[in-house]
Parts: structure tokens; C-alpha cells; sequence
């Protein structure tokens, strides 16, 4: 009898057990054959709930299904990523060695190769040769350590035409984040470099003609300025370059308690010559002359002018009575040697007369003073007879000196 009652208990329990099992393992039978199906890319697969699940399980098939549909909804929103970037950029994916794995469409239809050209080949296919090794070598180490690499890169065309992209390589990467695979996105950029090559290009033209320009003009104001201070007849400094000097180097010599020279030159019985032997001889003689005062002027500070008329000023910094006379007498002497005839001198050829006065400047006078000093001087060597030298002696009286001249015959 207890060997039956046992038996049947036994039974009972079995039976139990079964239908315990049945409960727990026709969910769990439903919810992989929904993994499987999702497993596969049937996204829309879902778990069915029966009303004899367990609460347990029902919940446990409820989170199963919501995660379904989570993730059903972010491969749908990543979808529409991959095509908007698809239809906006050039995309290619590689592998670790650099193996093209894929290309979108507007990547095949950039470079001109089919998608299946490009699969199982690496990125050389599309080099340019435009960038050396290191450049590759910085790119490959960036991507390698998991970081994005920016830049732009030239790519050659099937067609072999060069194009230059801008472009960002992603490493995607595992769980410990070490890369798997990389991302390339481009876009073509070839026309805005174009156009920036061009602006540049433009630029430095217009900056070059701007340089250019600039030294026409500073040429320009150069010669306008030369003109401004130069006798036009004789070429040397003209009244207005001599009125500028002198002021200057008169304030300069007061500072320094300098003597300063001035030298006043008139052509002997010019009108004469120049009736006699017409303008054009007289602008001869004139340049002649002037030529010989240049010569005379050889230090910087000095200065040869044509003062108007057939006068011209020598303006000998430095200087004092002594040595400015003896400058003025090797310029008389030099006029006289060229021996240019003149048939209404009573040399019978052209002779200069010549004033000499030298200050040392000082804030009681002003360089008129020294003017009227040399033109007096001038004016006595005229009346002397001309082809001659005086000077004006800088004392109390401002007394005139003649000076004799054993060359000169008047």
C-alpha cells in the first residue's frame, strides 16, 4: 500500500514538473525563435505573450519586444543617416590594412570606378602622388591610435584627372577601443581651391601691381622733385633749391659755429655775347659753365646754382674767406681756359666775375646778409674791371677787400 501511494505521488509530481516546464520553456522557445528572426535582419519579428506566461515571463518578453522596437527604430534612424550622408559625401570604408570594403555611389562616380573594382583593393588605386610618405605616414598613425584625422587629400581619377577632397577617417572601434575599421568621408572640394588658387593668384598680381605702382609714383614724384629743384637749362640745382639749401645749412653751421661760403658768379658782357652769337650759343656757354661749378662742387654739402639770368652761387660748407676764395679764383681760371670767343669782350673771349663772402652764422643775422655780402663783393669786382675776385671781409665797418688776381687782365 505504500509502495501505490508512494508511486502515484511520485507520478503527480512528474506530471507537475511538466507542466511547470511547458510553462517556462514555450516563452523562452518563442522568444529565440523572435531573436533568430531579428538576428537575421527581420526587425519586425516580436515575441507573441500568451495569457499562460507567467508574470515573470510576460514582463521578460515585454522588455524583449520594446527592445526590438528600440532597435528596429535606431537602425531605421541610422539607415537615414547612412543616406543622407551617402547622398551628400564620398563615402568609402577600409580595413586595418587599408582595404577598400566599401564605396558609395558617388564615390564610383567621382573617380570613375565601379564598386567592384574598387572592393578588396587598397587606396593606392586612387593616389595622386601629389603627397610624400610622411604625410601618409602622420595619417596612418592618427587613425591607427583611434583618433579622427582631418584634412585634404588629392585623389587621381580612373581618367587620371586630380581632384582634392576634403576629407575625415573615423576609426570605428571595439569594446577595449582599438580600431577595426575605418570611415572615410569626403566631399570635393577641387573648385574652391581652384577659385582660392585663382583669388590668390589675383592678389599677388594686384599686390605686385600695386608695388609696381608705387614705385612708378615714387619715381615720379622723384623726377617731379628733381625738376622742381633743377635748372632746366643747365641742369644743376635751380634758385628755389638754393634758397631751400642754404637756409638749412645756414641754421646747421650757427649750430655748429662753422664758417659757411657763399660764391655769387656773373658771366661777363653776357647780353653782348648772347646778341651777338644768338641763344642757342648762349645756352652753350651757359651749360659750360655750369658744368665747370659742378665740377667745383665736390663734397655733398656743396651746392652749385643757377642763381637767374647768366648768374649762378656756389655754396661751399665749411669753409672759410681763404679757402672760399681759392675755389672761386680755380673757377674763373677754369672759365677763362675754355676760351669760348666773344668778340664784344675786351678779353675776346667769356670771362665770369666773381663774389666771395663767408660767415660764421649766428642768431643776430640771417643768410641774406651773406647774400648781400657776396653781390656787393660781385658788384665791386665789376666795377674793377670784371674777369676778377673779390671778397667781402666779415667785420665791424663790413668793409669790401680786393684781392689782386695776377691772371686777370682787367
Amino acid at each position: 500500500m505504500n509502495i501505490w501511494l508512494l508511486a502515484a505521488m511520485l507520478a503527480l509530481m512528474i506530471f507537475l514538473l511538466v507542466v511547470f516546464l511547458r510553462g517556462i520553456l514555450a516563452p523562452l522557445a518563442r522568444l529565440i525563435k523572435a531573436a533568430r528572426h531579428i538576428a537575421v535582419g527581420d526587425l519586425a519579428e516580436r515575441v507573441n505573450e500568451s495569457p499562460g506566461d507567467a508574470p515573470e515571463m510576460r514582463m521578460t518578453l515585454g522588455a524583449f519586444n520594446q527592445m526590438a522596437v528600440n532597435l528596429e527604430a535606431l537602425l531605421a534612424s541610422l539607415a537615414d543617416q547612412r543616406r543622407a550622408i551617402d547622398n551628400a559625401a564620398l563615402v568609402t570604408e577600409f580595413d586595418l590594412a587599408g582595404i577598400i570594403t566599401y564605396a558609395n555611389e558617388k564615390f564610383c562616380a567621382l573617380t570613375g570606378y565601379r564598386a567592384k573594382d574598387l572592393l578588396g583593393h587598397p587606396h593606392s588605386i586612387i593616389n595622386s602622388n601629389e603627397h610624400p610618405h610622411e604625410f601618409f605616414a602622420k595619417l596612418w598613425y592618427t587613425i591607427s591610435t583611434g583618433q579622427v584625422w582631418n584634412g585634404e587629400i588629392a585623389i587621381r581619377t580612373r581618367q587620371g584627372k586630380l581632384r582634392w577632397m576634403a576629407t575625415a577617417i573615423t576609426p570605428v572601434l571595439d569594446v577595449p577601443g582599438k580600431p577595426i575599421k575605418f570611415v572615410a568621408i569626403r566631399f570635393d572640394v577641387t573648385e574652391q581651391r581652384l577659385a582660392k588658387q585663382a583669388l590668390r593668384q589675383s592678389h599677388n598680381e594686384l599686390e605686385q601691381k600695386v608695388v609696381e605702382r608705387t614705385r612708378e609714383l615714387e619715381a615720379a614724384n622723384s623726377r617731379m622733385a628733381m625738376l622742381s629743384n633743377t635748372d632746366g637749362l643747365t641742369g644743376i640745382a635751380n634758385r628755389r633749391r638754393f634758397d631751400e639749401v642754404l637756409t638749412n645749412e645756414w641754421q646747421r653751421a650757427a649750430r655748429s659755429r662753422q664758417s659757411l661760403a657763399l660764391v655769387m658768379i656773373d658771366v661777363d658782357l653776357f647780353k653782348n655775347y648772347n646778341d651777338h652769337y644768338g641763344h642757342q650759343t648762349g645756352d652753350d656757354c651757359l651749360r659750360k659753365i655750369a658744368e665747370i661749378l659742378q665740377t667745383n662742387s665736390r663734397r655733398s654739402s656743396d651746392l652749385a646754382a643757377r642763381y637767374g639770368g647768366e648768374e649762378f652761387v656756389m655754396i661751399a660748407t665749411d669753409t672759410d674767406a681763404a679757402n672760399a676764395l681759392q675755389r672761386a679764383e680755380m673757377v674763373r681760371a677754369s672759365v677763362e681756359a675754355l676760351e669760348l670767343p666773344h668778340a664784344r669782350s675786351p678779353f675776346e673771349r667769356v670771362t665770369i666775375s666773381v663774389g666771395v663772402a663767408a660767415m660764421v652764422p649766428d642768431n643776430k643775422h640771417q643768410p641774406e646778409q651773406l647774400i648781400h655780402k657776396a653781390d656787393s663783393a660781385l658788384y665791386s669786382a665789376k666795377n674793377q674791371g670784371r674777369n676778377r675776385v673779390e671778397i667781402s671781409l666779415h667785420s665791424a665797418e663790413d668793409s669790401l677787400a680786393s684781392v689782386p688776381n695776377a691772371l686777370s687782365t682787367g
